[in-house]
């Protein structure tokens, strides 16, 4: 049932990225969805390793969760990326950095406690908070490392 309702969410969230207007080129799209994947996976492989928080043992809320991790985060991440892209104020990315930042917070605070996902051991939510906010800075860094990198190339 989780992973239907999981599987659905994901389908909505791709949809609705299909329909927004991009700004981002192709390349930055797998560029990044690589670069998320490996680095939250790795960070969730730590934490597991290091039993900082433990997995699920059902088999349908395992699958919520890599679906989650494969298909609803780089997505919602991606988006900001292409949104706080266009935006030119800083009062603006920071609107947009907070309302990334809560959608994820849900989305974490959903796996844990209504699917039931994962559960903290030796995590809270504030070392998740710093996580996030690390996340992003990385990301939005990385983005522009990314661009500088492209149009140095392009245009030398």
């Amino acid at each position: 049932m989780t992973f239907a309702l999981i599987g659905a969410l994901a389908v909505i969230i791709l949809v609705l990225f299909m329909k927004l207007n991009k700004h981002l080129i192709i390349f930055e799209y797998l560029f990044f969805w690589l670069l998320i994947l490996f680095v939250f996976t790795t960070l969730f492989d730590v934490g597991t390793h290091h039993h900082l928080f433990s997995i699920s043992n059902k088999v349908s809320d395992y699958y919520s969760l890599r679906l989650t991790e494969f298909v609803i985060i780089p997505v919602l991440l991606l988006t900001f990326l292409d949104r706080i892209s266009t935006r030119k104020s800083v009062r603006n990315k920071l609107v947009m950095t907070v309302i990334m930042f809560l959608l994820l917070l849900g989305v974490e605070t959903i796996l844990r406690n209504w699917v039931q996902a994962f559960q903290y051991d030796q995590w809270s939510m504030g070392k998740s908070m710093m996580t996030w906010l690390g996340f992003f800075a990385f990301l939005y860094i990385s983005h522009h490392i990314f661009q500088s990198l492209w149009i140095k190339g392009r245009y030398s």
